[in-house]
């Protein structure tokens, strides 16, 4: 199958005909150094991914745009390509985009997130769905102090009803991870982590497809196969409207830990979930089937370290 069929499929499984919302969608790209493998996969994956969603929306409409941000001292600090129902405008501005500058671990996320919330003409209309996407490997300067804090740019997205989806790439550190975290769980969106993005690889799109996924369905094979998010206690997992939840209860030698598992409306697991405990990430399997929705906490038969993966499949 070509991958744009491919692509439609999967969003024909995760995306009833019946959305009832246009799209503006916009990708917010690190474009510093060490985002070339991110930035090459953006260029192959923009155009088959809005056709793909043209195909699982038919009757409404999706417009793109496209965010660069590098950081202080580099040849550009933002650059922006307006949303456009032309794929091709964002195609040709991603194909003029390389991965050079930066240097210090930080980039300048809050500026481009900054433009992202205000330099584009978003459809600011009740029947307009407003997502962005920020694929970065750095955590933002926080030193910067022009820059618009974290709170008051979740705040100004909240107001808008811009949902901020973060994708954290190859080696994002924890500050990093924590903020990007932050900044999706306040506004409704998701967090995942890819790790490195190779040549040939649909790692990123496979995120978007996730993120993009509606909250309430009936059908089960609407979730994707895997998800991967290192997690510690109080910290969830989000795939659409399910959630995985991780607790821990006392300590020492008396602790005990499990998983919550919150199911939305329309699903239930047919059977308690399968964990294995594996040396790179605690393994979780759910079989979901339809049902009622709800909330239900399992014991796991001993406690991981809080930094390790969790992987789950559907």
């Amino acid at each position: 199958m070509r991958p744009q069929l491919l692509l439609a499929a999967v969003l024909l499984a995760l995306w009833p005909l019946s959305a009832r919302a246009h799209l503006d969608l916009v990708f917010l790209l690190d474009t510093t150094g060490s985002m070339s493998g991110e930035i090459r996969e953006a260029k192959e994956r923009v155009r088959e991914l809005t056709e793909a969603l043209r195909t699982a929306r038919p009757n409404e409409r999706v417009r793109v745009g496209v965010v660069a941000y590098k950081d202080k001292g580099d040849a550009y600090l933002t650059r922006v390509s307006p949303l456009s129902e032309d794929v091709e405008v964002s195609y040709s501005f991603l194909g003029t985009l390389t991965a050079d500058g930066g240097g210090d671990t930080p980039e300048d996320v809050l500026a481009g997130i900054t433009a992202a919330l205000r330099e584009l003409s978003w459809d600011m209309g009740p029947d307009t769905e407003r997502q962005v996407f920020i694929i970065a490997d750095a955590p933002p300067h926080l030193d910067y102090p022009d820059r618009p804090k974290p709170e008051a740019l979740i705040e100004e997205a909240v107001g808008k009803r811009i949902v901020i989806n973060a994708i954290g790439c190859r080696s994002l550190d924890s500050e990093g991870v924590k903020l990007f975290r932050k900044l999706a769980y306040a506004t409704e969106g998701s967090y995942q982590h890819i790790g490195r993005v190779r040549a040939g690889e649909k790692g990123l799109a496979r995120a978007m497809l996730t993120a993009l996924a509606p909250t309430k369905s009936e059908d089960p094979s609407r979730f994707p196969a895997l998800a991967v998010m290192p997690l510690a206690p109080g910290e969830r997992l989000t795939q659409g409207g399910l959630q995985v939840v991780p607790f821990r209860e006392g300590s020492g030698a008396s602790a005990r830990c499990g998983l919550q598992v919150e199911l939305p409306p329309g699903l239930s697991l047919a059977q308690p979930p399968v964990a294995r405990h594996g040396d790179d990430a605690l393994h979780l399997q759910l079989s979901l089937t339809q049902g009622q929705g709800g909330t239900q906490r399992y014991a796991l038969a001993e406690c991981v370290p809080a930094s390790m993966p969790l992987r789950v499949t559907f």
